[in-house]
């Protein structure tokens, strides 16, 4: 693929979306800018047709009926103004940022089809390693939260760079130098992770190596699976190290309760008292039932109250209709794209998709415990979203691939045995 400065668009507007938290990044992405380079990006993928991809995809139909359930609570919103704006947001931001994904990975060479997420592998790493002291004290335990002032935000973003990281070490692991430099990333992204102690990132990136070793031969799957039976038998054996784990990620610092939970029991209960509320319609689509002080403009800082878990935010927004048609949308698009794993032969092929449905389901997993879903400004949001194209372009690849080899082989065919290759 010769790179054309409109190719750098989908990268820079993926970005933006992921840094307005991040200081001095803020200076060019910003609330409002993303928005600006999302506007461009809508114009560069209508003007080459990919703007209707994702309702030619797989998960097409159900999600136009989600955006139609969306967009249709804000006639009885307790907050129009917002319902109408966000559900907008909606329509444009899915199908632009699908659409530029697909195209990116059917259209990208076969060493590169995870660079455009080099600028996020870049943000996150600059966010973790050049601001030590910004530590918080939770229980027994410190979490870093770098450039972001959020141990969970930078959580997220770390998590993000995961697939280009893991990728970068599987295709240069015959190339000394480079193996080194990506196994360098890896470690970066790893160390600032761990400090993070985000434990819903955590998942996250257990789910896409669990992506990963599913994509490889059963001989390298083998050898992955030793490897992390002889991780996880030396953190058990070694009371030092079982007893560090523990304590920062399952009772994040809380020892003297041992509640695992305690950072998100309180409210998670009473973000399920909000979303009976919402009942089988909702209160209108990203609305926070109770909040009426929506001032309008680009963004809603400020507005609202945390939720916590996307789900019980879907429920309380759009209903149980919503909740309903958002679980067969999630569930199909995991379905689809793990069948589409299983048929793929090309090994490389293989563990570009293994990735991607590992970030999807990885970020799935990551939106019980933040609710990101019901936000299409939510850098989450967008990168789910950009991973579902990404993982559908490789699918219609894989699918082009085959056909191409069958269209050499029946003319080949044909040289040899003109009536051989007419039967086929």
């Amino acid at each position: 693929m010769n790179f054309r400065m409109r190719d750098a668009l989908f990268p820079l507007t993926l970005v933006a979306f992921e840094a307005v938290g991040v200081r001095y990044w803020q200076v060019v992405f910003n609330d409002s800018r993303r928005w600006l380079f999302l506007a461009i990006l809508f114009v560069s993928v209508l003007l080459r047709g990919q703007l209707l991809l994702v309702f030619r995809s797989g998960p097409g139909v159900l999600l136009g009926t989600y955006m139609f359930w969306c967009t249709s609570t804000s006639m009885w919103s307790e907050v129009p103004q917002l319902s109408l704006m966000k559900s907008i947001a909606l329509i444009v931001t899915i199908p632009v940022l699908f659409g530029a994904a697909n195209a990116w990975t059917f259209h990208s060479e076969r060493n590169a089809p995870f660079g455009f997420l080099l600028p996020i592998v870049i943000l996150g790493l600059f966010a973790g390693l050049f601001d030590r002291g910004a530590a918080i004290q939770g229980g027994t335990i410190e979490t870093y939260q770098g450039l972001t002032g959020n141990p969970n935000y930078l959580g997220a973003i770390i998590a993000m760079g995961f697939p280009y990281a893991i990728w970068q070490a599987y295709v240069t692991r015959s190339t000394r130098n480079r193996f080194f430099l990506a196994c360098g990333v890896l470690a970066g992204l790893s160390i600032v992770l761990w400090f993070a102690g985000s434990r819903a990132s955590m998942l996250c990136v257990l789910m896409i190596l669990g992506g990963f070793i599913l994509a490889l031969g059963r001989g390298k799957r083998t050898i992955a699976y030793s490897l992390i039976i002889l991780l996880t038998g030396v953190a058990v054996a070694v009371p030092v190290i079982q007893t560090s784990i523990y304590e920062r990620f399952v009772l994040k610092g809380n020892v003297e309760t041992g509640d695992a939970l305690y950072t998100r029991r309180e409210v998670w209960s009473e973000s399920y008292e909000f979303a009976k509320q919402g009942g089988v319609v909702g209160a209108g689509y990203s609305v926070s039932i109770g909040s009426g002080d929506f001032a309008g403009g680009l963004t809603v800082v400020g507005y609202g109250r945390e939720k916590g878990n996307s789900q019980l935010a879907i429920w309380e927004e759009t209903g149980l209709v919503g909740l309903a048609l958002y679980a067969l949308l999630v569930l199909g698009i995991i379905f689809q794209l793990g069948s589409n794993l299983l048929k793929i032969k090309d090994p490389q092929r293989k563990v570009e998709l293994g990735l991607l449905l590992g970030a999807v389901v990885g970020f799935t997993v990551h939106s019980i415990f933040e609710a990101w879903w019901g936000s299409p400004g939510a850098p989450e949001f967008a990168f789910f979203w950009s991973m579902v194209g990404a993982a559908y372009g490789i699918v219609r690849r894989a699918a082009f691939d085959r056909q191409r080899q069958r269209v050499r082989l029946k003319v080949q065919l044909t040289r040899v045995n003109p009536i051989a290759a007419f039967e086929r």
